[in-house]
């Protein structure tokens, strides 16, 4: 259920991560498919909040380090001032990414020369390879939750087109190089804080606070 509804609203969407559980996340998903609802009507403002009590609380040193610029982002959303979060957060997706593959000792291994999104979807596969690896090993959930996800951010690595131009598409290259300029929207930003909270969430707790 969770790979068919996410693969139905990809490559804009993923569903919420760290607030729930793999014991109450396929109820959410029952529902969200039921109602025919997308991730935008299932983070209002508090699991927004306990998103970013979350992130604050996650013991790594590579999310903490970002942390200020993360809840500057979330509160610029919360005031609906889209401009400003949906430019803060994402050039984070990419610096957590980098982190992530250094953690996960794979530095040398993935090349991030192009970022565009066929470096970064065999990045995030090389990750998640990884991520079962070392920390989840066998977990379904797990699992579930990464089967579309290197589809989602290579999506935002795609090459610019004036197709992205059209409302709610995301483009990484876009807007940090100041081309794409209708990207101040409450779903744009949105998109960003459940991709970052998916990477947070799968990145490893610092070994000396284990």
């Amino acid at each position: 259920m969770i790979i068919e509804i996410e693969n139905s609203i990809a490559p804009n969407w993923i569903l919420p991560t760290s607030t729930f559980d793999s014991e109450t996340v396929s109820q959410v998903v029952k529902d969200a498919y039921e109602q025919q609802l997308i991730p935008d009507k299932l983070m209002v403002s508090s699991r927004i909040e306990e998103t970013l009590d979350n992130w604050k609380n996650k013991r790594n040193s590579n999310v903490q380090k970002r942390f200020s610029i993360l809840k500057e982002g979330i509160t610029a959303h919360l005031k609906e001032k889209y401009y400003l979060s949906v430019s803060a957060l994402i050039p984070q997706i990419e610096g957590l990414l980098k982190d992530a593959a250094k953690e996960a000792n794979l530095e040398g291994v993935i090349c991030w020369e192009n970022l565009d999104d066929s470096c970064l979807e065999k990045a995030v596969n090389s990750l998640i390879g990884k991520w079962k690896e070392e920390i989840w090993m066998n977990n379904k959930f797990v699992d579930l939750l990464n089967e579309n996800f290197p589809k989602v951010i290579a999506y935002l690595y795609k090459e610019y087109n004036s197709e992205i131009d059209e409302e709610n598409k995301l483009n990484r290259h876009g807007i940090c190089h100041g081309i794409q300029t209708n990207f101040g929207t409450a779903t744009s930003s949105l998109r960003l804080i459940l991709i970052i909270d998916r990477i947070i969430f799968f990145m490893a707790d610092d070994k000396n606070d284990k």
